[in-house]
């Protein structure tokens, strides 16, 4: 400031001459002296990348008339490098000072391209200065602004500037408006960031109307008008709210205590999730005091390791300045709850609570509610409205009883105001106030999480890195696990695959007795980390959890009451808990409602009444029992799918058998990988689900598929039946159709041959079996080319 008023008045003498003779406009000031004031060296170049100061300035191309940024940085969005290399700190300077009528233009850069005022293009330059910074943060950019401060020089008068040339006057005088129609603007599109304190507009609204830019010699009537505007009490407000913003404190808080996250599980290799974090500030960030009226509760829920603790401590370590204080509570059981709640305690200021809390010894449960009281009092005082509670993994259901460690969050928040943020499993709790479901991060994500953890580079040429994240399906702790497994084994991506896929157990089982390896995971893998939901389903419902392991073994992606169909009417093949849910549509939503509540399934968006499972708890869900249970469960899962299929002739039948078919291929997977190559079941209900499942692989034109089903039916048959039972040479017959079909003639002929005797003599050959065998022979024969013998 000192600078600039010495040299003003010597930098604003008129020149002798506003036209040349070619009658084009000259700057009314000689540049010189500007441009001798330097104070650096001529040649220092304005580009610095090493900055962490990001610095730059408008000006507009009076070639194009477009706005360009001088920039001390490598620009994101365009290549730059020819100004970048080329611009000096000085010619930065005149350039966006080199306002029409004032300066003449000047040439930068190896084009010798010429600029003039960057006020002709931005004379705001705040949304210029939000698209940089988008530029540079992408979709960090609004979770890591501290402040914004945009400072203007006085509200014009709408009055021309003496000695102008036509056409000047216009836009000069749009100009004049501009800056302030800008600042409105901004502010309504960014009003968040306003109730947040974070945007901050300073401009003297009255007494510099009739100076204009270039009136040095009225620095009295400047500073005077100044004084003026920030002496008001809205204004001193405002810039001591800003001062203490960037102090990183808040001025009005006499509340205030140490931040600390001791004992939290905050990891380092964390990555921002923009979108996520945004609905957390929208929500919880102090708003200015007009708007403080009451309590805002945010519930972040959604299904283990999907990442809302972690969000949760983003959120707290970035924000930490925009509240009074930050407490972090244990909220897995009520006893961890109040052991936290009772140490805040220490860290309130002395004087504003009783001596005997912030030094208390707890000796006796008496003594630990005496502390939590006035903890909870202390938050509840009117004037201390901007702390933030963090209520972590309230995962213990309030209706399984209070023997569980479960507890109403309710009863633990008095008065009216505060942020109080929530993470959980338990879906019920989004109706405490806003909330989101924490959904799977997106590829890109999910590859920025594996390398942070992995700490190298993810492959992306290799076909396995691909299909390890397509596996992993955008789990943050399923991504961290394996980056982790593989960063400590120095296997490669393509073995962890082979052993995700052939050795899932053993991968977890040796993760799990390694001492808890991501020590920044309270739970530690993907092994434990949903036991905690699945004790709590079944104590809750058994039922419900067999349906859970029943789900384990069909396609997760499509789960919904139609696929139990066929155990509605009951019957003793079928269990009795399965024929209560089939049977019975409320309970059917009831057991989907309560795996929703704790985050084990979710909806599908796009299809009515059907449900979806992670793949990874999906796959989970099927080695949480073993090998006997696992063989009872697939014969269960087979029969209902297999049963499910509908027969050719029903009406539009094959919807409903390409809805089947992703459970009938999950099915398939199982059986080879349990029974292997020439097992079977022995129960003759399996054996025939799984011929259905052979013709609904033929319908579907998979014949690969289904002669593997039907080869696996008739041996089951034949040894259940016996070779001339009739059930086993209706399999047969289907054998001979998919072998005619698929062009091998003579198995397709022996085939018929052998069914169409054994129905000959079991039933006659009258019967409309034979009948049928027949009419396929002779079909065969015609493919053959050989004419009818009858």
């Amino acid at each position: 400031l000192d600078a600039y008023t010495a040299l003003s008045d010597r930098v604003f003498e008129k020149k002798s001459h506003r036209v040349d003779i070619k009658g084009k406009l000259q700057g009314r000031f000689d540049s010189a002296e500007l441009e001798q004031n330097r104070g650096l060296r001529k040649d220092a170049l304005l580009k610095d990348p090493d900055s962490p100061c990001k610095v730059f300035v408008c000006a507009t191309s009076k070639q194009t008339g477009d706005t360009v940024c001088l920039t001390n940085y490598r620009s994101p969005r365009s290549d730059n490098s020819d100004l970048l290399n080329a611009t000096t700190i000085w010619q930065a300077c005149r350039a966006t000072s080199a306002a029409t009528t004032f300066f003449d233009p000047i040439a930068i850069g190896p084009f010798n391209e010429q600029f003039i005022d960057g006020a002709l293009g931005a004379n705001n330059p705040v949304y210029a200065l939000w698209n940089q910074a988008q530029d540079i943060w992408g979709g960090q950019l609004r979770g890591s602004l501290k402040c914004l401060v945009s400072i203007g020089t006085g509200v014009p008068a709408l009055k021309p500037v003496r000695d102008d040339v036509l056409g000047i006057w216009a836009t000069l005088k749009d100009l004049a408006t501009e800056t302030e129609k800008t600042a409105q603007q901004f502010h309504r599109d960014k009003s968040d960031l306003d109730d947040e304190g974070r945007y901050y507009r300073f401009n003297v609204d009255h007494g510099l109307e009739e100076i204009g830019l270039e009136e040095s010699k009225k620095k009295t009537e400047i500073a005077a008008a100044t004084r003026r505007y920030v002496e008001s009490q809205a204004v001193f407000k405002q810039m001591k709210a800003y001062a203490n913003n960037i102090a990183r404190r808040e001025y009005y808080s006499p509340y205030r205590t140490p931040f600390s996250l001791q004992g939290v599980p905050v990891s380092n290799h964390f990555v921002t999730r923009p979108s996520a974090t945004a609905e957390l500030e929208k929500c919880l960030l102090p708003r200015r005091r007009s708007q403080r009226n009451q309590r805002r509760i945010f519930v972040l829920y959604g299904l283990g390791g999907i990442g809302k603790t972690q969000l949760a401590a983003d959120f707290a370590r970035r924000h930490q300045a925009a509240f009074s204080s930050v407490f972090w509570l244990d909220g897995r059981s009520e006893e961890r709850l109040r052991q936290s709640l009772a140490g805040c305690a220490n860290r309130i200021p002395e004087g504003q609570i009783h001596e005997r809390s912030r030094n208390a010894v707890l000796n006796s449960e008496q003594d630990l509610m005496i502390v939590i009281g006035d903890v909870l009092d202390w938050l509840a005082q009117p004037d201390n409205s901007d702390w933030l509670l963090i209520f972590d993994n309230v995962d213990q259901d309030v209706d399984q009883g209070s023997e569980t460690g479960a507890y109403d969050v309710r009863q633990y928040l008095r008065g009216d105001h505060g942020s109080v943020l929530i993470t959980t499993r338990l879906s019920r709790l989004a109706q405490l106030g806003d909330s989101t479901r924490l959904k799977r991060v997106d590829e890109q994500l999910g590859k920025a999480i594996f390398q942070q953890w992995r700490g190298a580079e993810l492959d992306e040429i290799s076909a396995r890195s691909e299909e390890l994240l397509g596996l992993l399906d955008g789990l943050p702790l399923a991504l961290a696990q394996a980056a982790s497994y593989i960063r400590e084994t120095g296997l490669d991506t393509a073995s962890y695959v082979r052993l995700y896929k052939q050795q899932w157990d053993d991968l977890m089982r040796c993760d799990g007795e390694s001492g808890l390896p991501l020590v920044d995971y309270e739970q530690g893998s993907v092994g434990t980390t949903w036991t905690v939901s699945f004790k709590a389903v079944e104590a809750r419902n058994k039922n419900v959890a067999n349906l859970l392991r029943l789900w384990a073994f069909v396609d997760s992606r499509d789960l919904w009451h139609g696929l139990l169909q066929a155990a509605a009417d009951g019957g003793e093949q079928w269990p009795g808990w399965l024929c209560e849910i089939a049977g019975n549509e409320v309970r059917y939503l009831d057991a989907a409602r309560l795996l929703l509540r704790y985050s084990m399934i979710e909806a599908q968006e796009s299809v009515q009444g059907s449900h979806m499972m992670h793949p990874v708890v999906h796959r989970w869900a099927s080695h949480i029992q073993d090998g006997a249970a696992k063989r009872e469960v697939l014969r269960l899962a087979v029969m209902v799918v297999g049963s499910s299929v509908p027969s050719s002739t029903s009406k539009d039948y094959w919807v409903l058998q390409r809805r089947l078919l992703p459970h009938a291929e999950r099915c398939s997977w199982w059986i080879g990988e349990i029974y292997g190559v020439g097992r079977s079941f022995d129960d003759i209900m399996t054996i025939n689900a799984m011929h259905m499942l052979g013709a609904l692989y033929k319908n579907q034109g998979r014949l690969t598929e289904a002669e593997s089903m039907y080869q696996r039916a008739l041996e089951g048959k034949e040894k259940a039946l016996g070779r001339d039972h009739t059930s086993t040479l209706s399999t047969v017959n289907n054998l001979g159709a998919l072998y005619n079909n698929q062009g091998r003639l003579t198995e397709a002929e022996s085939m018929y041959q052998r069914a169409l005797s054994g129905f000959q003599t079991a039933l006659g050959p009258s019967h409309w079996k034979s009948l049928l065998v027949m009419r396929n022979m002779d079909s065969l024969q015609h493919a053959k080319g050989i004419p009818k013998t009858r």
